[in-house]
Protein backbone atom coordinates (compact mmCIF):
# COMPACT_ATOMS: atom_id res chain seq x y z
CA UNK A 1 0.00 0.00 0.00
CA UNK A 2 0.99 2.99 -0.92
CA UNK A 3 1.16 6.12 1.81
CA UNK A 4 0.77 9.86 0.79
CA UNK A 5 1.64 12.60 2.84
CA UNK A 6 2.20 16.26 2.84
CA UNK A 7 2.00 17.97 -0.64
CA UNK A 8 1.52 15.07 -2.54
CA UNK A 9 -0.84 12.56 -2.88
CA UNK A 10 -0.70 8.73 -4.94
CA UNK A 11 -2.82 10.16 -7.10
CA UNK A 12 -0.01 12.80 -8.17
CA UNK A 13 2.84 10.42 -8.30
CA UNK A 14 0.67 7.40 -10.28
CA UNK A 15 -0.24 10.24 -12.70
CA UNK A 16 4.39 11.03 -12.81
CA UNK A 17 4.86 7.16 -13.37
CA UNK A 18 2.50 7.10 -16.32
CA UNK A 19 3.62 10.12 -17.94
CA UNK A 20 7.09 9.07 -17.43
CA UNK A 21 6.54 5.32 -18.06
CA UNK A 22 4.75 6.22 -21.46
CA UNK A 23 7.60 8.64 -22.31
CA UNK A 24 4.45 11.37 -23.23
CA UNK A 25 7.06 14.18 -22.81
CA UNK A 26 10.92 14.44 -21.83
CA UNK A 27 12.55 15.49 -18.92
CA UNK A 28 13.75 18.39 -20.81
CA UNK A 29 10.95 19.80 -22.12
CA UNK A 30 9.19 19.33 -18.09
CA UNK A 31 12.09 21.68 -17.15
CA UNK A 32 11.47 24.35 -19.50
CA UNK A 33 8.37 23.64 -19.07
CA UNK A 34 8.14 24.59 -15.16
CA UNK A 35 10.57 27.34 -15.30
CA UNK A 36 7.93 29.33 -18.21
CA UNK A 37 5.22 28.43 -15.44
CA UNK A 38 6.94 29.68 -12.19
CA UNK A 39 8.55 32.51 -14.22
CA UNK A 40 4.68 33.50 -15.96
CA UNK A 41 3.44 32.77 -11.98
CA UNK A 42 5.66 35.58 -10.57
CA UNK A 43 5.54 38.23 -13.35
CA UNK A 44 1.79 38.28 -13.87
CA UNK A 45 0.48 38.52 -10.05
CA UNK A 46 3.30 40.23 -8.74
CA UNK A 47 2.07 43.13 -9.76
CA UNK A 48 -1.01 43.24 -8.03
CA UNK A 49 0.03 42.96 -4.78
CA UNK A 50 3.01 45.51 -4.80
CA UNK A 51 1.24 47.43 -7.10
CA UNK A 52 3.70 48.36 -9.48
CA UNK A 53 3.48 50.35 -12.53
CA UNK A 54 4.98 49.57 -16.16
CA UNK A 55 6.78 52.36 -17.02
CA UNK A 56 6.98 52.56 -20.84
CA UNK A 57 9.07 54.60 -23.24
CA UNK A 58 8.41 55.44 -26.88
CA UNK A 59 10.37 53.91 -29.94
CA UNK A 60 13.45 55.83 -31.00
CA UNK A 61 11.87 56.56 -34.56
CA UNK A 62 9.72 58.82 -32.35
CA UNK A 63 12.07 60.53 -30.30
CA UNK A 64 13.17 61.27 -33.30
CA UNK A 65 10.82 62.80 -34.95
CA UNK A 66 9.09 64.57 -32.37
CA UNK A 67 7.14 63.91 -28.65
CA UNK A 68 3.61 63.42 -28.80
CA UNK A 69 1.74 66.81 -28.16
CA UNK A 70 -0.92 67.58 -25.65
CA UNK A 71 -3.86 65.31 -25.67
CA UNK A 72 -2.67 63.53 -29.29
CA UNK A 73 -3.62 60.14 -29.15
CA UNK A 74 -0.84 57.34 -29.01
CA UNK A 75 -1.26 53.84 -29.88
CA UNK A 76 0.29 51.95 -26.98
CA UNK A 77 1.24 48.86 -28.66
CA UNK A 78 4.04 50.66 -30.41
CA UNK A 79 4.95 51.32 -26.67
CA UNK A 80 8.57 49.80 -25.19
CA UNK A 81 8.19 48.38 -21.88
CA UNK A 82 11.06 50.20 -19.81
CA UNK A 83 10.90 49.22 -15.96
CA UNK A 84 8.46 47.98 -13.11
CA UNK A 85 8.16 50.77 -10.42
CA UNK A 86 6.29 52.34 -7.47
CA UNK A 87 3.84 55.48 -8.91
CA UNK A 88 5.49 58.07 -6.62
CA UNK A 89 9.20 56.83 -7.91
CA UNK A 90 7.31 56.73 -11.46
CA UNK A 91 6.40 60.05 -11.16
CA UNK A 92 9.65 61.54 -9.55
CA UNK A 93 11.56 60.11 -12.75
CA UNK A 94 9.07 61.88 -15.09
CA UNK A 95 8.55 58.29 -16.60
CA UNK A 96 5.46 57.54 -19.30
CA UNK A 97 2.62 55.24 -17.58
CA UNK A 98 -0.72 54.90 -19.02
CA UNK A 99 -4.11 55.87 -16.80
CA UNK A 100 -7.58 55.73 -16.75
CA UNK A 101 -10.17 58.31 -16.45
CA UNK A 102 -13.74 57.10 -15.66
CA UNK A 103 -16.74 58.88 -17.01
CA UNK A 104 -19.65 57.06 -14.70
CA UNK A 105 -23.17 57.81 -15.53
CA UNK A 106 -26.06 56.65 -13.46
CA UNK A 107 -29.56 56.20 -14.77
CA UNK A 108 -30.62 59.88 -14.73
CA UNK A 109 -27.78 60.47 -17.23
CA UNK A 110 -25.57 62.15 -15.03
CA UNK A 111 -21.73 62.36 -14.43
CA UNK A 112 -20.29 61.22 -11.09
CA UNK A 113 -17.59 63.85 -9.89
CA UNK A 114 -15.83 62.94 -6.55
CA UNK A 115 -13.84 65.31 -4.26
CA UNK A 116 -10.21 64.90 -3.60
CA UNK A 117 -9.19 63.84 -0.15
CA UNK A 118 -6.84 67.19 1.34
CA UNK A 119 -4.22 64.45 2.32
CA UNK A 120 -3.85 63.34 -1.24
CA UNK A 121 -0.63 64.40 -3.39
CA UNK A 122 -1.90 64.68 -6.69
CA UNK A 123 -4.92 67.67 -7.07
CA UNK A 124 -5.83 67.65 -3.19
CA UNK A 125 -9.34 69.32 -2.50
CA UNK A 126 -10.21 69.46 -6.15
CA UNK A 127 -13.33 68.05 -8.12
CA UNK A 128 -12.75 65.22 -10.89
CA UNK A 129 -13.93 62.05 -12.40
CA UNK A 130 -12.40 58.52 -10.74
CA UNK A 131 -9.59 57.44 -12.22
CA UNK A 132 -6.46 54.96 -11.62
CA UNK A 133 -3.55 54.57 -12.55
CA UNK A 134 -2.86 51.05 -14.68
CA UNK A 135 -0.47 48.58 -12.73
CA UNK A 136 1.84 46.35 -14.64
CA UNK A 137 0.45 43.48 -16.67
CA UNK A 138 -3.07 44.79 -16.24
CA UNK A 139 -5.74 46.01 -19.08
CA UNK A 140 -7.21 49.36 -19.48
CA UNK A 141 -10.56 47.81 -18.96
CA UNK A 142 -9.40 46.00 -15.90
CA UNK A 143 -8.06 48.68 -14.27
CA UNK A 144 -11.52 50.52 -14.98
CA UNK A 145 -13.29 47.66 -13.36
CA UNK A 146 -10.24 47.71 -10.48
CA UNK A 147 -11.56 51.50 -9.79
CA UNK A 148 -14.40 51.21 -9.67
CA UNK A 149 -14.73 48.05 -7.33
CA UNK A 150 -12.07 49.97 -4.71
CA UNK A 151 -13.51 53.80 -4.54
CA UNK A 152 -16.96 52.65 -4.51
CA UNK A 153 -17.02 48.82 -3.69
CA UNK A 154 -16.63 45.59 -5.11
CA UNK A 155 -20.79 45.50 -5.24
CA UNK A 156 -21.70 48.36 -7.10
CA UNK A 157 -19.65 46.92 -10.05
CA UNK A 158 -21.59 43.63 -10.08
CA UNK A 159 -24.39 44.98 -9.04
CA UNK A 160 -24.97 48.47 -10.89
CA UNK A 161 -22.71 48.32 -14.13
CA UNK A 162 -24.75 47.38 -16.55
CA UNK A 163 -21.96 48.69 -19.82
CA UNK A 164 -18.50 49.76 -19.99
CA UNK A 165 -17.30 51.26 -22.98
CA UNK A 166 -13.43 52.36 -24.18
CA UNK A 167 -14.29 55.97 -25.34
CA UNK A 168 -10.61 56.37 -27.05
CA UNK A 169 -9.56 54.13 -29.99
CA UNK A 170 -6.14 55.15 -28.97
CA UNK A 171 -4.75 56.48 -25.42
CA UNK A 172 -4.53 60.37 -24.54
CA UNK A 173 -0.57 61.48 -24.54
CA UNK A 174 -0.13 64.34 -21.84
CA UNK A 175 2.70 66.12 -20.01
CA UNK A 176 2.15 67.97 -16.21
CA UNK A 177 5.19 69.34 -14.68
CA UNK A 178 4.24 69.89 -10.75
CA UNK A 179 7.33 72.16 -10.09
CA UNK A 180 9.72 72.18 -6.85
CA UNK A 181 6.92 73.33 -4.95
CA UNK A 182 4.72 69.56 -5.30
CA UNK A 183 8.71 67.55 -5.33
CA UNK A 184 9.51 67.87 -8.84
CA UNK A 185 6.62 65.39 -9.97
CA UNK A 186 6.15 64.94 -13.36
CA UNK A 187 3.29 63.11 -14.63
CA UNK A 188 3.73 61.49 -18.43
CA UNK A 189 0.74 59.78 -19.15
CA UNK A 190 -1.32 58.02 -21.39
CA UNK A 191 -5.16 58.41 -20.62
CA UNK A 192 -7.78 55.92 -21.81
CA UNK A 193 -12.02 57.17 -21.23
CA UNK A 194 -13.96 54.70 -20.16
CA UNK A 195 -17.93 55.62 -20.38
CA UNK A 196 -19.34 53.11 -17.20
CA UNK A 197 -22.83 53.54 -16.99
CA UNK A 198 -25.32 52.33 -13.98
CA UNK A 199 -28.19 50.96 -13.70
CA UNK A 200 -29.88 53.16 -11.07
CA UNK A 201 -29.85 56.89 -9.93
CA UNK A 202 -26.61 58.12 -8.54
CA UNK A 203 -28.12 59.00 -5.07
CA UNK A 204 -29.71 55.47 -4.38
CA UNK A 205 -26.69 53.83 -5.10
CA UNK A 206 -24.52 56.75 -3.18
CA UNK A 207 -25.86 55.27 -0.17
CA UNK A 208 -24.74 51.79 -0.42
CA UNK A 209 -21.28 52.87 -1.57
CA UNK A 210 -18.18 51.96 0.31
CA UNK A 211 -16.12 55.60 -0.18
CA UNK A 212 -12.17 55.46 -0.39
CA UNK A 213 -10.22 57.26 1.22
CA UNK A 214 -9.00 59.07 -1.82
CA UNK A 215 -12.48 60.75 -1.98
CA UNK A 216 -14.71 62.59 0.82
CA UNK A 217 -17.84 63.93 -1.76
CA UNK A 218 -19.61 62.56 -4.50
CA UNK A 219 -21.38 64.74 -6.83
CA UNK A 220 -23.74 64.06 -9.47
CA UNK A 221 -24.35 66.79 -12.37
CA UNK A 222 -25.85 66.40 -15.84
CA UNK A 223 -23.63 67.21 -18.52
CA UNK A 224 -24.29 71.03 -18.99
CA UNK A 225 -23.84 71.53 -14.79
CA UNK A 226 -20.54 70.57 -15.52
CA UNK A 227 -19.55 72.64 -18.21
CA UNK A 228 -21.05 75.36 -16.65
CA UNK A 229 -19.00 74.61 -13.46
CA UNK A 230 -15.96 74.36 -15.45
CA UNK A 231 -16.51 77.95 -17.70
CA UNK A 232 -17.76 79.84 -14.17
CA UNK A 233 -14.85 78.42 -11.82
CA UNK A 234 -11.93 76.10 -13.64
CA UNK A 235 -9.60 76.43 -10.60
CA UNK A 236 -11.84 73.98 -8.72
CA UNK A 237 -10.98 71.37 -11.01
CA UNK A 238 -6.88 71.11 -10.44
CA UNK A 239 -5.50 71.24 -13.61
CA UNK A 240 -6.37 72.57 -17.39
CA UNK A 241 -5.26 68.92 -18.30
CA UNK A 242 -8.24 68.05 -16.32
CA UNK A 243 -10.44 70.09 -17.70
CA UNK A 244 -9.69 69.21 -21.32
CA UNK A 245 -10.05 65.44 -20.46
CA UNK A 246 -13.41 65.88 -19.03
CA UNK A 247 -14.22 68.06 -22.16
CA UNK A 248 -13.31 65.48 -24.80
CA UNK A 249 -15.09 62.76 -22.63
CA UNK A 250 -18.30 64.79 -22.50
CA UNK A 251 -17.59 65.53 -26.31
CA UNK A 252 -17.35 62.11 -26.89
CA UNK A 253 -20.23 60.67 -24.86
CA UNK A 254 -22.53 63.36 -26.28
CA UNK A 255 -21.93 62.69 -29.95
CA UNK A 256 -21.83 58.26 -29.82
CA UNK A 257 -24.54 57.39 -31.32
CA UNK A 258 -26.46 53.66 -30.26
CA UNK A 259 -24.78 51.89 -32.95
CA UNK A 260 -21.26 53.15 -32.41
CA UNK A 261 -22.08 52.07 -28.33
CA UNK A 262 -23.01 49.15 -29.82
CA UNK A 263 -19.77 48.20 -31.97
CA UNK A 264 -17.48 49.65 -29.12
CA UNK A 265 -19.48 47.78 -26.14
CA UNK A 266 -17.23 45.28 -24.29
CA UNK A 267 -19.08 42.96 -22.45
CA UNK A 268 -18.78 42.93 -18.88
CA UNK A 269 -18.40 39.26 -18.09
CA UNK A 270 -15.25 38.95 -20.15
CA UNK A 271 -13.83 41.54 -18.86
CA UNK A 272 -14.47 40.65 -15.44
CA UNK A 273 -10.97 41.05 -13.82
CA UNK A 274 -12.40 37.86 -11.70
CA UNK A 275 -10.65 35.90 -15.11
CA UNK A 276 -7.19 36.51 -13.77
CA UNK A 277 -7.81 34.78 -11.01
CA UNK A 278 -8.78 31.59 -13.25
CA UNK A 279 -5.61 32.11 -15.32
CA UNK A 280 -4.00 32.31 -11.67
CA UNK A 281 -5.31 28.74 -10.68
CA UNK A 282 -4.49 27.26 -14.05
CA UNK A 283 -0.88 28.86 -14.34
CA UNK A 284 -0.04 26.74 -10.49
CA UNK A 285 -1.66 23.36 -11.41
CA UNK A 286 0.87 23.75 -14.61
CA UNK A 287 3.39 24.61 -12.28
CA UNK A 288 3.11 21.82 -9.71
CA UNK A 289 2.39 19.05 -12.39
CA UNK A 290 5.53 19.90 -14.21
CA UNK A 291 7.81 20.37 -11.04
CA UNK A 292 6.77 17.05 -9.98
CA UNK A 293 6.89 15.37 -12.93
CA UNK A 294 10.67 16.00 -13.24
CA UNK A 295 10.79 13.69 -10.02
CA UNK A 296 11.79 11.04 -12.09
CA UNK A 297 15.67 10.51 -11.59
CA UNK A 298 15.48 11.83 -8.44
CA UNK A 299 14.13 9.99 -5.65
CA UNK A 300 15.74 11.60 -2.52
CA UNK A 301 14.16 15.04 -3.21
CA UNK A 302 10.84 13.33 -3.31
CA UNK A 303 11.25 11.69 0.03
CA UNK A 304 12.63 15.36 1.53
CA UNK A 305 9.18 17.08 -0.26
CA UNK A 306 7.05 14.62 0.90
CA UNK A 307 8.27 12.12 3.42
CA UNK A 308 7.75 9.21 1.74
CA UNK A 309 10.25 6.24 2.31
CA UNK A 310 12.78 5.56 -0.39
CA UNK A 311 11.61 2.61 -1.42
CA UNK A 312 7.93 3.49 -1.61
CA UNK A 313 8.86 6.24 -4.13
CA UNK A 314 11.14 2.94 -6.24
CA UNK A 315 7.61 1.16 -6.48
CA UNK A 316 5.80 4.23 -7.36
CA UNK A 317 8.15 4.47 -10.38
CA UNK A 318 8.87 1.20 -11.22
CA UNK A 319 5.58 -0.46 -10.24
CA UNK A 320 6.78 -3.31 -8.00
CA UNK A 321 4.60 -4.25 -5.49
CA UNK A 322 4.72 -3.81 -2.02
CA UNK A 323 6.86 -5.84 0.68
CA UNK A 324 4.77 -5.59 3.59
Amino acid sequence: MVESRGCCSSLMYHLIHVCQHRKVVSKSVLVILSLFAAVQLFMQHRAPREELIQALQFPAYVNDKRPPSHMEPVNTKDLLPFDLLPIDEVHKKGLLHEGTFLFILDADHKLLLTYRSPYMVTCPNTWMPPGEQNRAYEKPIETAQRGIEEEFGKHVFSKYVTQMTNLTENALFYLIDSGSENGNRIDKQLTSLWYVQLSQPGKLIEDSMTIDVENTKLLWLSFPEVSKWINDKPADFCHQTFIDLIEIGLTRLSEISTEKQHAFQIPIEASNVQFREVKLSVWIALAFLSFFLCFKSCPFFCRILCRQKPYKVYMIRTGAKSLE
